[in-house]
């Protein structure tokens, strides 16, 4: 019996010791924030680099994140090698809301 006891605190033990990590962003702020607002988020930018800046800015970064692990062309490596009219698009999907 004390064998099946061991192998239970194993399992217990390996169980409690997984890292805890966050999940991929789903994008739900940016819509919950976009219907109280009734109007686009408002993102303002530096001007020295270009980066944004703000209240909503690590939201609209999380939102650029989701959309292109989402709706981006998997078969590219680089912003380069994206088609012109795919670019159009992603850029569209979050300039739109």
């Amino acid at each position: 019996m004390m064998l099946g006891h061991q192998s239970i605190s194993k399992d217990l033990l390996q169980k409690v010791q997984k890292k805890k990590v966050r999940g991929k962003t789903r994008g739900l702020n940016a819509d919950k924030v976009h219907e109280q607002l009734g109007t686009k988020i408002p993102v303002t930018f530096k001007k020295e680099n270009g980066r944004p800046t703000g209240p909503y800015a690590e939201m609209f970064a999380n939102e650029i994140g989701f959309t292109f692990r989402n709706h981006a062309p998997l078969n590219v490596k680089k912003w380069k090698e994206v088609k012109p009219e795919d670019r159009t698009s992603l850029i569209k999907r979050i300039t739109v809301n």
